[in-house]
């Protein structure tokens, strides 16, 4: 599964004159708190799977961004993230492509090119991908977003290995591991943490390079520990149960049982069923 980047809103102000009475100031500040908690809804519906019922606020919330002359960037990241959950891919290149017309801070930049870079990927475009991933990287490193360098990382490092270049998934590799160790137990990056676990075990099947599995099982280990202590049984689960995997792929087929029998049984004890069907 593609990362997305979560993103702070940013939703600043295109143009205001420079002398503005306290009214006015009063009234910009209602009508980005409007658009702002459409936003947020949006985001709720999103995360619940809700994904036609995120779009009509997101559009709704993009016309008040224009009316009331707020920045589009946050409403078009949600809507070409949303476009591309929904298979519409030409409609999220369109929204990432109005975004980078505007020559955005770099966050927003690197925001952007990652999505386009998964569309692209998704079409089997490989070649344009993996340059627009390339930029989105070094956008992502010129925001000094470390969790957004490494999202991005992530999703490159799939596209490759999707795609069967293993020298290309190797060159991402490592440059992915050494910022892997330096995440250390936030509760934010849980999720980035699992799919670079999944990834690198990926990566050391196809390329035969064993290391990355021993690194992908500390990963996962230190995944599973934060999610256990902030209460999170659906990403505790996941840990688990990749873990479990990656065991009995290396033979140790008591361990890797027990632990996939654990993932499944966290995973059903939320009803998550979606994630308790892959142990």
């Amino acid at each position: 599964m593609w990362l997305r980047i979560y993103a702070v809103l940013t939703l600043g102000i295109l143009s205001l004159g420079q002398n503005i009475c306290a009214a006015s100031a009063s009234q910009i500040e209602n009508d980005s708190s409007q658009v702002h908690d459409l936003l947020r809804q949006a985001r709720v519906y999103q995360n619940q799977g809700y994904r036609g019922q995120a779009i009509a606020l997101l559009q709704e919330a993009d016309v008040l961004a224009v009316q009331q002359g707020l920045g589009q960037n946050d409403t078009g990241l949600l809507l070409a993230q949303l476009y591309f959950e929904l298979g519409e891919y030409p409609r999220s290149q369109d929204m990432t492509t109005r975004i980078l017309d505007q020559s955005p801070a770099a966050g927003i930049q690197a925001q952007a090119l990652n999505i386009l870079a998964t569309v692209q990927s998704t079409l089997n475009n490989s070649k344009a991908a993996t340059a627009t991933f390339t930029e989105a990287y070094t956008a992502s490193v010129t925001s000094a977003d470390t969790a957004m360098t490494m999202t991005i990382l992530a999703n490159h490092l799939r596209h490759e290995l999707d795609h069967k270049n293993a020298r290309g998934a190797l060159g991402i590799g490592q440059q992915l591991l050494p910022l892997s160790r330096t995440l250390g137990d936030v509760p934010e990056v849980v999720e980035i943490q699992i799919s670079i676990g999944d990834l690198l075990i990926r990566l050391a099947d196809q390329t035969g390079e064993q290391a990355y599995a021993k690194h992908a099982l500390v990963i996962l280990q230190q995944a599973e520990a934060t999610a256990k202590s902030e209460g999170h049984v659906r990403l505790q689960s996941y840990a688990i149960g990749h873990q479990g995997r990656l065991l009995i792929n290396q033979g140790q087929l008591e361990d890797g049982i027990v632990r996939l029998n654990t993932a499944n049984f966290l995973a059903s004890s939320i009803r998550s069923f979606e994630s308790a069907y892959l142990w």
